[in-house]
């Protein structure tokens, strides 16, 4: 990275190296099959994409959630609004190998689907208190179908045991991952 060898250095010492100012340049030289291939890449914010959706018939409709970031809700809702334009009722939500992320985009998508009642109380041990997410929606409006499997956990997990629990819905597939704990990110300077 910018001339320096990374070999036998510590993950975050070589991504600390490569991180910098967005619209800065690094250098990077990477060796493969014997042969160096040189990167000069321009350093910027990566929009992760998390929410795949398509139509597959004309009632039928399909969305992916692959994990859960800062956008996911947003990029529910957007292929959701689709879903309503093409006039589609009946939706697969895929949530296979979604290992989890922010538990905030798993609530308010819930939010769009589940009707009224609890989505999730969460037990904030540290502090002994209890948060509780619940949805207002006064009827389902949608047919829903929830793909899971043993990947699927943390988030996800709390996504599909609120549709499931709402009893409004059904879940398909393997038991999930059983993670039933959350974490919180804790900034440590600035």
């Amino acid at each position: 990275v910018d001339g320096e060898e990374m070999t036998d250095k510590p993950l975050d010492y070589v991504t600390s190296k490569m991180k910098g100012e967005i619209g800065t340049k690094v250098n990077i030289t990477i060796l493969r099959d014997d042969k160096k291939i040189e990167f000069k890449l321009e350093r910027c914010v990566l929009k992760l994409e998390s929410v795949y959706s398509a139509k597959l018939t004309d009632k039928l409709g399909y969305i992916q959630i692959t994990q859960f970031v800062n956008d996911t809700a947003s990029e529910f809702k957007t292929a959701l609004d689709e879903m309503d334009k093409a006039g589609i009722t009946d939706i697969i939500i895929d949530l296979r190998n979604n290992t989890g992320g922010l538990v905030s985009g798993a609530v308010d998508i819930a939010k769009l689907l589940v009707p009224e009642g609890t989505i999730i109380t969460h037990h904030m041990k540290y502090k002994d208190t209890y948060i509780t997410y619940t949805a207002e929606l006064k009827e389902k409006k949608y047919n829903l179908v929830s793909l899971v499997n043993e990947y699927t956990a943390s988030s996800s997990e709390i996504l599909a045991s609120a549709l499931s629990e709402s009893k409004a819905f059904v879940l398909v597939g393997n038991q999930t991952d059983g993670k039933a704990v959350t974490q919180n990110r804790v900034g440590l300077y600035g």
